[in-house]
């Protein structure tokens, strides 16, 4: 859609306001009836406020240019408005006129008011300065985990448990094994070929196979998965034989200086193995999506992506499904996460991920 020279903050303003007079006569305003009430709200508000400014910076790397070498935008009335946006919501001025974010102004208020800002700057704080994403996953792996263990509990939690707050409200499996998946990817074996640039021929097929790497991995589980046997009179497993051919090029920057031609197949003269990396790298996302569960907890903000944290879920053959189950609980890690708010409470989804079963 093109917005035409109208299309501006008060032309949105005029569309969107009867929407905007549902919400200012929300029946929540009329909730908050003391200094503790606002308190409550506020410390939990505070995340949609940030949540907006980042949806924002989505928005304007989306539609405007943010990158070098800079390039004009296919619409710039569209560019004009999420600016003009832009700079409202991250420099306004305050009463003293000082120049400040509307995030910034917030905490300010939640500040005067007596408000909790310490979960709130911490996440701001971590995300400035963690370096999580650039973590291996080994590296993830063995980090602490969460010191509380979360226990999957169908009942009505009650108010007065000390654990309340760690209880599993909801869960599902989304994904168990998907070994076929796995082949299809060349997750557990895959063969590559390598163009050389400098002579322009193939390099001998390399084939990497998870074997090779499994015994060195740090996993979140005990058991390791075992593939099954190509067949009953063969010891060879689905693992054994590629179930993937890749083609890449070599890249010329890993071949030592003083290396000749057959500098490309030799390991010893190169600074790094393509092959292995990339097979490898491949090969660990993968494990990594053995088991998927899906779950919600209580509102947890101290928890993170890439984070790990120890579930215990129940084993379903029992008759009331109080004895955890050996194989789907242990610990896992947080691939995804989502807090949320409604009516009933304030709550957080977790995506789990882990690369074998049961417990450490």
């Amino acid at each position: 859609m093109h917005l035409n020279k109208k299309m501006n903050i008060d032309y949105i303003q005029d569309k969107i306001n009867d929407h905007r007079e549902k919400l200012l006569k929300h029946k929540l305003y009329s909730n908050i009836e003391t200094i503790k009430d606002l308190q409550v709200f506020t410390e939990n508000h505070v995340y949609a406020v940030w949540d907006f400014m980042s949806l924002l910076k989505a928005l304007q790397i989306k539609l405007t240019c943010t990158k070098t070498p800079w390039i004009p935008n296919s619409n710039s009335q569209t560019a004009y408005l999420i600016n003009e946006i832009v700079l409202a919501e991250e420099t306004d001025i305050n009463q003293a006129g000082e120049r400040k974010s509307h995030y910034e102004l917030y905490i300010d208020a939640m500040t005067d008011i007596g408000a909790n800002i310490k979960i709130p700057n911490e996440i701001v704080h971590k995300l400035a300065y963690s370096d999580d994403i650039f973590k291996s996953i080994d590296n993830l792996i063995k980090q602490e985990p969460f010191k509380e263990t979360y226990v999957f509990n169908p009942g009505i939690v009650n108010k007065d448990d000390p654990k309340k707050d760690y209880t599993i409200l909801q869960y599902g499996i989304d994904r168990n094994q998907d070994l076929l998946g796995k082949l299809e990817r060349g997750a557990y074996s895959s063969m590559r070929y390598y163009i050389n640039p400098v002579t322009f021929g193939l390099n001998p097929d390399i084939v990497f196979n998870s074997k090779k790497y499994i015994d060195t991995a740090t996993n979140l589980g005990s058991k390791p998965i075992t593939l099954p046997k190509i067949n009953e009179d063969s010891d060879l497993t689905l693992g054994d034989l590629p179930s993937r051919i890749f083609v890449g090029m070599l890249d010329v920057g890993t071949i030592e200086k003083d290396a000749k031609d057959d500098g490309w197949n030799d390991p010893a003269k190169r600074n790094a193995d393509p092959a292995k990396t990339t097979s490898q790298s491949m090969m660990r996302y993968n494990q990594l999506m053995t088991q998927v569960i899906d779950i919600t907890i209580p509102l947890n903000v101290k928890i993170n992506a890439g984070s790990t944290i120890r579930c215990e879920f129940p084993a379903l053959e029992t008759a009331e499904r109080k004895e955890a189950d050996p194989e789907t609980s242990g610990l896992y890690m947080i691939k995804e996460l989502a807090h949320f708010f409604d009516a009933n409470g304030s709550y957080t989804q977790l995506k789990l991920v882990r690369d074998s079963f049961g417990r450490k």
